[in-house]
């Protein structure tokens, strides 16, 4: 089994790359790896429950996050990205964490893509 860790620190306004991360996450679900999903610097927007994608017309990553979650897969946000970008309406219960702790997470890991 391999710690695959997922990093998501890009805005979900002007970009796919989000959505198209959680798909490829719930793709990977059938696979025996751990898998852990972290928001940090922009990514973090996703978590937030005051933003709604379908305005701007992207598509809505809300249903893969919640398939994640679901399947007890671990959905991480950084505190530190939370607090700077003034987020306090957080969606899907992430899991928070320092930018030290996940740094120090992702060291353990075998396996980490960045979008």
């Amino acid at each position: 089994m391999k710690n695959l860790f997922v990093v998501i620190r890009v805005n979900p306004f002007s970009t796919i790359k989000n959505f198209e991360a959680l798909r490829m996450c719930v793709g990977m679900l059938t696979s025996d790896n751990s898998m852990k999903v972290v928001f940090i610097e922009d990514g973090v927007y996703a978590l937030s429950s005051s933003i709604d994608t379908g305005i701007i017309n992207l598509p809505d990553a809300d249903k893969h996050i919640s398939t994640l979650k679901e399947m007890d897969f671990d959905i991480i946000a950084e505190k530190e990205s939370l607090e700077e970008r003034g987020i306090k309406d957080i969606k899907h219960d992430p899991i928070l964490k320092s930018k030290d702790e996940i740094a120090d997470l992702i060291t353990e890991g075998d396996i980490v893509i960045n979008w």
